[in-house]
């Protein structure tokens, strides 16, 4: 992204026009992005409480589970009852155990 705007800014021909549409784009983008449902399933016996996903998920739908799992850690749960998750992948990406999969519909 940011080496497409430095480009244009270079003054490559036709750069005013396709400025314009980058912008349109981005903004198509991001609202097909809010539109999407989306839902995880996470691994517990996976899961190491570290609760990087519960900071990194913007809609507040990972929680702090109170059940433990056969390592003694106590994973975190998924809860989407108004079907909020959009599936952006940022609990997933932030997981360095990978034991969160996102699926979008």
């Amino acid at each position: 992204m940011v080496l497409i705007l430095r480009v244009l800014r270079a003054g490559v021909r036709g750069a005013q026009s396709r400025r314009i549409s980058l912008r349109g784009d981005i903004r198509q983008a991001i609202e097909e992005s809010e539109q999407l449902k989306g839902y995880i399933t996470i691994d517990k016996e996976l899961c190491k409480e570290c609760h990087l996903c519960i900071q990194a998920c913007k809609k507040g739908l990972i929680t702090p589970s109170h059940e433990y799992n056969s390592r003694g850690y106590r994973p975190v749960c998924f809860t989407d009852e108004g079907g909020e998750c959009t599936g952006c992948t940022l609990c997933a990406i932030t997981c360095p155990d990978i034991a969160i999969e996102v699926y979008r519909e």
